[in-house]
């Protein structure tokens, strides 16, 4: 051996194996058949990936194993995320597993799982990083389309619940290209409005659809714009069995726009039992502390000849009971004023709304996720799609009749006598 041999340790050769791995190759999706499955007791998930003509060792951590929604097993085809590690005390190479699925799901399903491990590890969707949601709100934002159903669930829900409720609603797209970028900017917004404008709790809503429908409520751009408001908001995006990244996300998700308009706002009933039961408490304890106390003064009385002062107690207690029924009738004329300043603030809110203007026999059209508001816009033989209040229809252009052209047959036919 050549003195100028550098002569290595079992530890030290292991450690640089690993240094050049671990810094060789990213993280990466890997399809395999899986078998050894073992679930440790301490958590953590061992198995072997294994195809045609090689294995692999591979581990996932407690944490990612608790964020699985499905059982692994042996036998089973799957894609995992991760990356090449070294476990230096036995010396092997492994694969660390961030997200594990079932083979045969789509491309956007495994864009889905990349960035959400992605953002978990960030902690993106820490519970400590939530804000707390306000339980009696006076101004309330909502971002949602303007002529989707999810619209009138929300403004109809928040009229029947809130009392002397604000509410702003900032259209934007909620599918299609350019709607992540809507909704970020409308949430930046809310946001920097300024005191006495901006809303205390902010309503994300969208009806339900597809993974492809419902994808600009995973775009990277939406989930930091959530993450990064002042302002606690509250998701409702789908039905109960949709989930996105904005849901892990939000302060709190609702299963639906109208779970979120719920969420948003305490129930009218239940806050006039509150109100009842706090009132019942203060008189019942005041009439006690004049009872006890006019005991003591009544005894005293005795002993100084204060003979007039029971009745005088007597008054003050009957005082008393007439004051907590004005305060009750007050309470309640109270409830009822705001009730109905709600219900005709929901009405003009929904009469201001496009889907007003639909019920009154209006239809819009639109092309793909564009609104038409110039025939000039249409070309003979497009397809587009009429929204009505209650459904869609789609058409063809037959003919396509420019304003000007509109104008000018009227004119011809006003000098003609027509």
């Amino acid at each position: 051996m050549n003195k100028a041999d550098h002569v290595y340790g079992v530890s030290d050769l292991t450690r640089q194996i690993r240094q050049t791995l671990e810094s060789r190759f990213d993280s990466m999706w890997l399809r395999a058949e899986l078998s050894d499955v073992v679930l440790h007791r301490s958590g953590h998930l061992y198995l072997t990936f294994k195809d045609a003509g090689a294995t692999l060792r591979g581990v996932m951590w407690r944490n990612s194993v608790s964020r699985l929604e499905f059982t692994p097993e042996n036998g089973l085809d799957v894609l995992a995320y991760g990356r090449i590690t070294v476990y230096e005390k036995g010396g092997q190479y492994q694969f660390t597993i961030e997200a594990l699925q079932q083979a045969g799901m789509g491309a956007l399903a495994l864009e889905f799982e990349k960035l959400k491990a992605r953002l978990q590890a960030e902690g993106i969707f820490d519970v400590d990083r939530k804000r707390p949601v306000p339980k009696m709100p006076s101004r309330i934002g909502v971002l949602t389309s303007s002529s989707g159903a999810a619209v009138r669930d929300v403004l109809v829900t928040l009229a029947k619940r809130g009392f002397g409720l604000t509410v702003t609603l900032i259209p934007v797209k909620v599918q299609g290209a350019g709607s992540a970028e809507e909704i970020a900017v409308g949430i930046q917004r809310f946001n920097s409005m300024p005191d006495g404008e901006r809303p205390d709790t902010l309503i994300l809503a969208r009806g339900g659809g597809s993974l492809e429908d419902l994808w600009a409520f995973n775009e990277e751009t939406v989930v930091r714009a959530i993450s990064q408001s002042e302002i606690p908001i509250i998701s409702g995006v789908g039905h109960e069995t949709d989930t996105t990244l904005a849901d892990f996300t939000a302060d709190l998700r609702a299963p639906t726009p109208t779970g979120a308009a719920e969420s948003a706002t305490p129930d009218r009933h239940d806050l006039k039992h509150r109100v009842d039961t706090s009132g019942h408490r203060l008189v019942r304890g005041i009439r006690q502390l004049l009872e006890r106390h006019g005991q003591r003064i009544e005894r005293a009385g005795g002993a100084y000849g204060l003979r007039r002062f029971p009745d005088q107690l007597q008054q003050w207690m009957q005082q008393v009971d007439d004051g907590e029924t004005r305060a009750r009738r007050a309470i309640t004329q109270l409830m009822r004023d705001r009730g109905d300043r709600v219900e005709r603030g929901g009405e003009r809110l929904l009469a201001l709304s496009p889907l007003g203007v639909l019920e009154r026999g209006y239809a819009f059209v639109r092309s793909g996720e564009r609104v038409i508001q110039d025939s000039a816009e249409l070309l003979e033989g497009q397809e587009i799609t009429v929204r009505f209040s209650r459904g869609e229809a789609d058409a063809r252009v037959e003919t396509v009749r420019p304003e000007k052209l509109l104008k000018s047959s009227k004119t011809l036919a006003k000098g003609s006598g027509l």
